[in-house]
């Protein structure tokens, strides 16, 4: 049997008051729970987790604690415990801002702390799959694109479900999910996507495509060479290329007057190749004066005089004075200038002139500016026989400009035009003889990489790109454009150039995105959508981190054994190869135009053994040394400076 507490009575007479309880020494101290941080009850308030008394009731406590007896006691006790919970709620206001447990911790298995949630196993998270307009409501912008379908070169494996993935934007052009064949490539340097592009190619030259490489590094000899396929290099002292020459055109009008079952029909389409042949002729010249002249553009009567000169050329009516001409046998700059400068009354009514003193007036300009062609640096490149004629029955060829001076944007511009000229000449050459039932239908690459350089090479190849992206269909022609930033597309003086360049990329149906910065993410967003899984993944891979000191112990155990083992055969060690950064070979796919993309298909390129071992992808070759060059240049360098002591 339990009973009630007595009650104590004070020296004065006063009933006492029961003592305290357990239960409201811990109602006093804890407290209810309220995650708000801040809440009232009465004479009390919660701060930090701790019910605190307030000013009035503390004050109240204070008067109480200064009487005599069991009040006195209690209420000094209370004033220690309510100091102490001051101390606990201003202690938990400085480190857990107000909450009565510490913040958790985030992990990679979860929150580490009370009512974390962490977990000692992780579960595989749901995924769903389905078209975007099954899940794309209500999953967008956290969805990405999980199909990987193997159309084309065998390129690698998607980055997130590993399945195989291929891709080359002719087969997706002939299989349906492209309307044109135009891919747009765009990642910073020394990322590989020059490698990819070499890769994916490779693969259309398998199906029976033609490669045409305009290079300025040069990055595509190699792989030319491995197909056996034609490099020209072009350079002062170097090669020659005569911008009169008409290059496959000649033989497809040799061919055309052999069939006698079809003689009429061969001889009206000769007679409209040879035509363009004119044509394309005089806008070969005319490009070349326009950029020696550099202000100021060809006037309209002077291309009738280059065009009327032409006539009297091939009509060999003054053989005897400027030589005999005809298809196979083309002329030079030089000749074009000595009919021009020779007075023939036959080109006065072309110039507007009425005596031989007016036209030598008025064509002093022109003739002053075909002198400049067939002097000087520019007469070793252009006032000559072409020494190596663009032939597009190989496999691939190459153009190589690596050899042209940095500086000499002139030559670099007027090498560009006269082989664009030559290269689209030959084009054609395989259309006609397609058309007319004499040689198979053939499908050709253009692949332009450092767009930047080409564009910025002279005013004119702008509007001929833009023509490209344009007309590529009707050509024939599969178009491949890479650069490094979108920058590169508006550094241009005129505002006409710049959205002319702009929209390569809004027309390009296919755009592969390698590792670029966030900023370069914000000018992508006008013309190309991306949801927020594509712009995390693509910043992934611009933000890799670097290698810990257990992988490069790794690699340098590795190369120092093949070092070994190629030494104890007696052979050359082999170079000591830079290192990939973990975000090469790691693009996303981005399918439309218009700002209407799908999400991007995240792929990583792989390499076969046999390209690895071929080097054809290498480019970082200047930096390569083995340990025997790495030994040779350190004792020289000790010598030299031994010398200088």
């Amino acid at each position: 049997m339990t009973s009630a507490p007595a009650r104590h009575r004070a020296a004065d007479g006063e009933v006492a008051e029961p003592p305290v309880t357990a239960a409201e020494q811990y109602r006093d101290i804890v407290g209810a729970e309220d995650p708000t941080g801040m809440s009232t009850d009465g004479d009390r308030v919660r701060i930090g987790g701790q019910w605190i008394l307030t000013d009035d009731a503390y004050t109240r406590l204070q008067d109480m604690a200064t009487r005599r007896g069991w009040k006195g006691r209690r209420a000094r006790k209370r004033i220690t415990a309510e100091k102490r919970r001051h101390r606990a709620a201003i202690e938990n206001m400085r480190v857990t801002g107000g909450f009565d447990v510490e913040t958790p911790v985030f992990t990679p298995r979860g929150y580490k702390g009370a009512g974390g949630g962490r977990m000692l196993s992780i579960g595989k998270l749901p995924e769903y799959r389905g078209t975007s307009t099954q899940v794309g409501g209500g999953m967008y912008p956290f969805c990405f694109g999980a199909r990987s379908p193997v159309l084309g070169t065998p390129s690698g494996h998607h980055m997130v479900t590993g399945a195989d993935f291929g891709f080359d934007p002719l087969t997706w052009f002939t299989d349906g999910p492209l309307t044109a064949p135009v891919l747009f490539m765009l990642a910073l340097n020394g990322y590989g996507k020059s490698t990819e592009i070499r890769h994916m190619v490779l693969g259309m030259i398998a199906q029976g495509c033609t490669a045409i490489f305009p290079d300025t590094k040069p990055d595509y000899v190699m792989v030319t060479d491995r197909v056996v396929g034609q490099v020209s290099t072009l350079s002062y002292g170097r090669h020659a290329i005569n911008p009169l020459a008409i290059g496959g055109l000649a033989s497809v009008l040799a061919r055309l007057g052999q069939r006698k079952e079809r003689r009429r029909a061969d001889e009206a389409l000769a007679d409209r190749v040879r035509s363009q042949c004119r044509a394309r002729q005089v806008t070969a010249v005319v490009n070349l004066l326009e950029l020696k002249r550099k202000e100021g553009s060809v006037a309209d009567w002077e291309e009738t005089v280059l065009a009327a000169a032409l006539t009297v050329l091939y009509a060999n009516s003054h053989a005897e004075r400027f030589g005999r001409f005809d298809d196979n046998h083309p002329p030079l700059i030089e000749n074009l200038y000595a009919v021009i400068d020779a007075n023939l009354p036959e080109l006065f009514a072309d110039s507007g002139a009425d005596t031989a003193d007016q036209y030598r007036a008025l064509t002093l300009p022109l003739r002053q500016g075909l002198r400049a062609l067939t002097q000087g640096p520019f007469g070793q490149v252009f006032n000559a026989h072409s020494t190596e004629p663009v032939d597009l029955s190989h496999p691939a060829v190459t153009i190589d400009l690596s050899q042209i001076p940095e500086g000499d944007r002139n030559l670099l511009a007027a090498v560009l035009l006269t082989c664009w000229s030559d290269c689209f000449g030959a084009i054609e050459a395989a259309h006609v003889l397609a058309d007319a039932g004499l040689a198979p239908r053939r499908t050709f690459i253009l692949v332009m990489d450092e767009l930047w350089r080409i564009l910025r090479a002279g005013a004119g190849m702008i509007d001929r790109v833009d023509e490209l992206t344009r007309l590529n269909r009707q050509m024939g022609v599969v178009l491949i454009m890479i650069t490094h930033t979108l920058k590169d597309l508006a550094s241009f003086e005129s505002e006409a150039d710049v959205q002319k360049a702009l929209g390569f990329i809004e027309r390009a149906q296919a755009k592969i995105i390698g590792p670029v910065g966030d900023n370069e993410l914000n000018l992508l967003s006008r013309v190309v959508s991306f949801t927020e899984t594509d712009r995390a993944r693509i910043a992934e891979f611009a933000s890799a981190p670097p290698p810990d000191d257990k992988r490069l112990a790794k690699e340098r155990a590795q190369y120092a054994a093949e070092v070994a083992e190629a030494r104890a055969r007696g052979d050359v060690p082999p170079p000591k190869r830079i290192r990939e950064a973990d975000g090469t070979g790691c693009f996303m796919l981005k399918i439309g135009t218009g700002g209407k993309e799908d999400p991007g298909i995240p792929f990583r390129l792989t390499l076969s053994q046999f390209a690895r071992d071929a080097n054809v992808h290498n480019t970082n070759q200047a930096f390569e040394s083995s340990d025997d060059d790495v030994e040779v240049i350190d004792a020289v360098v000790v010598d030299e400076t031994e010398a200088l002591l």
